[in-house]
């Protein structure tokens, strides 16, 4: 029951964070040089071409008015119209951030599977080679643009080597996507049996996910290093040394008993990933929703532009409520009220 009212109370804050991120998108894409106008009707229209589209997109409304009409239209689900393919936004959106969830997914696998060993290996072997390693990865993983570590991957790894996939995006061209059944093209193409687009769709994911991965394996080494330190540090573990229970053991004991940053750290990284996908989409071809924003943004399309600030405010909220629900799990003297 308490954690019930802890979840209800927390949706309820979701109401002044929406309050405040619609208020500044609001307020980015107002102040934003350019005419939407111009945009919509593309090419070189006529003055009064543009007077009149300027009146029906309600341009010269009042800025209240404005945006009591956005949140308005917001709370019916109305993204707005993306002039850019004058389609729904939210119809835009959805056919894209599968694409973005897919490819954060399999860089969030990466990062576990190598980046909490890494950390957990560094902390007992303080000041070992490995240790060295581990924080080398961490300084030049936050050290690195990740535009520029995709850039020469690309070129080592594609042009150079030829081990991995040009970057054109899921799937190689003239390639269908697999059988929809959850939009994710790994998980459809294992279900349906299409043993080959799983095998593509493994291969072309592998480098933008591996170049994300590095990135944003840096925190997750360093918070496990650091927090498996403390804990190292305290009595019980000196005296299951003394006692002279396994290391593997101790080894359990002290990843459990370190899991509550660890567990911040891996919802911050997620949350990141999704924010900083509009410069991997980029570099990668990758039609997500960051590619989508970026386009959107080089065309002056405010309506996607919203959404995507809207969707990234609100992804970073639910992953800290999450994040708050796994501590209870992780540690049982957490109590939720």
């Amino acid at each position: 029951m308490g954690l019930f009212r802890y979840i209800v109370k927390r949706f309820l804050l979701f109401i002044p964070i929406l309050f405040g991120i619609t208020l500044v998108t609001f307020t980015i894409t107002y102040f934003l040089p350019g005419d939407p106008a111009a945009v919509r009707l593309g090419g070189s229209p006529s003055v009064e071409a543009l007077e009149e589209m300027r009146i029906k997109m309600g341009l010269y409304k009042p800025v209240w008015e404005r945006y009591f009409i956005y949140m308005s239209d917001l709370l019916s689900g109305d993204l707005g119209k993306s002039y850019l393919t004058d389609r729904p936004v939210l119809y835009e959106i959805g056919d894209r951030v599968l694409a973005t969830l897919e490819l954060s997914f399999v860089s969030l696998f990466i990062i576990v599977v190598i980046g909490i060993p890494l950390g957990v290996i560094s902390a007992f072997k303080k000041n070992s080679i490995i240790d060295h390693v581990a924080r080398f990865v961490g300084v030049s993983g936050i050290s690195i643009p990740s535009f520029w570590l995709g850039l020469v991957l690309i070129f080592l790894l594609f042009y150079v080597a030829r081990i991995f996939p040009p970057p054109l995006g899921r799937l190689p061209p003239g390639i269908d996507e697999p059988a929809r059944i959850t939009g994710f093209y790994i998980v459809d193409s294992l279900l349906s049996g299409d043993l080959e687009t799983l095998k593509l769709s493994l291969y072309y994911i592998s480098l933008p996910a591996i170049t994300t991965a590095l990135v944003n394996l840096a925190p997750i080494t360093r918070m496990t290093r650091s927090a498996v330190l403390d804990v190292l540090e305290k009595d019980y573990i000196k005296a299951a040394r003394a006692a002279g229970l396994p290391e593997r053991q101790i080894y359990k004991d002290a990843l459990k008993n370190a899991l509550i940053p660890i567990l911040t750290t891996i919802g911050l990284s997620i949350g990141f990933m999704i924010s900083g996908s509009i410069v991997i989409e980029k570099v990668f071809s990758w039609p997500g929703i960051g590619l989508f924003a970026l386009q959107s943004i080089a065309s002056n399309d405010h309506n996607p532009i919203q959404a995507y600030i809207l969707i990234v405010g609100l992804t970073f909220a639910l992953i800290n409520l999450l994040t708050d629900i796994a501590y209870g799990f992780v540690d049982p003297r957490i109590k939720y009220g």
